[in-house]
């Protein structure tokens, strides 16, 4: 709090993009901050994320976001690996 305060207080002399922000956000700074008080509340709402104890990269955040996605993703990536492992050999014969 103390260093957006700081900020806050020199909110003139910041590009307008970032007074924007600053303004924004002090409407809502201390629910923005209230997971640091409250330790129960998770740092991340994404199941997948809960269940590993990490935080992926956007690309992979997104196809895990919801259990749909996930087993639509787990249903491609065998598709995946027929087509690499299984056709190929079939071909052969």
């Amino acid at each position: 709090m103390k260093y957006y305060h700081e900020l806050y207080d020199k909110i003139e002399e910041l590009p307008p993009i970032i007074q924007d922000f600053i303004k924004k956000l002090s409407k809502k700074i201390d629910k923005v901050l209230h997971f640091l008080k409250d330790k129960k509340i998770p740092k991340t709402n994404n199941l997948v994320e809960l269940l590993f104890k990490i935080t992926f990269p956007g690309k992979i955040k997104r196809i895990y976001r919801t259990y749909a996605g996930a087993i639509t993703q787990i249903k491609l990536d065998d598709l995946k690996w027929i087509e690499r492992n299984v056709i190929p050999k079939a071909g052969e014969k």
